[in-house]
């Protein structure tokens, strides 16, 4: 008799531990979907926040688009009214100009708008202007050629979009998990 209850007394205790446990993980998924849902996206392809359809490129920023915390509290996105990754800036007729152009790496998906490879090269020099022209998914088709197109679609004159410097990126192991830094 004193081993059956020495027996239940330790199944009781391994399903309460177990119980416990799975009160204690459900509680925890409970609070990250709540901090999910507050602070990231969710739902919809990430990009579909921020981009249109576009009949010549497929899709393109949408201009206006503020997302504050879209990567994380503190981590945004901002869409100027031209339609280009940053705040509104007058894109000046005289100076050096360095037009960015390529895939979600040239946007700077991952991080705010200040911290995106384009934007830090206007910090070097304050003569230096820098057009964000990059776009998640982007091909080489898209990128090279949508200068233009994408400028038509953000009501930009093309013309004002000559550059000083054109830079060109694009990632062949975009997405990739493999190598820690895939550019």
């Amino acid at each position: 008799m004193k081993v059956r209850r020495l027996v239940r007394l330790v199944f009781s205790f391994a399903a309460s531990l177990v119980m416990a446990f799975l009160l204690l993980e459900g509680l925890s998924s409970t609070i990250l979907c709540v901090h999910d849902s507050i602070f990231t996206y969710r739902g919809q392809l990430g990009e579909s926040y921020y981009t249109r359809y576009d009949p010549e490129l497929g899709w393109a920023s949408t201009p206006g688009v503020r997302l504050p915390n879209f990567f994380g509290p503190g981590i945004g996105i901002t869409i100027n009214s031209q339609g280009l990754r940053g705040q509104d800036t007058a894109i000046e007729a005289s100076g050096f100009r360095i037009v960015c152009s390529g895939d979600s790496f040239t946007f700077g998906y991952g991080v705010d708008d200040e911290h995106a490879w384009c934007s830090l090269l206007a910090k070097f020099d304050k003569r230096l202007q820098s057009v964000n022209m990059g776009q998640g998914g982007y091909g080489i088709d898209q990128a090279s050629s949508g200068t233009c197109a994408m400028a038509r679609s953000s009501s930009i004159r093309c013309t004002s979009l000559l550059s000083s410097l054109w830079i060109f990126t694009v990632c062949d192991t975009d997405g990739s998990s493999v190598m820690p830094n895939p550019c």
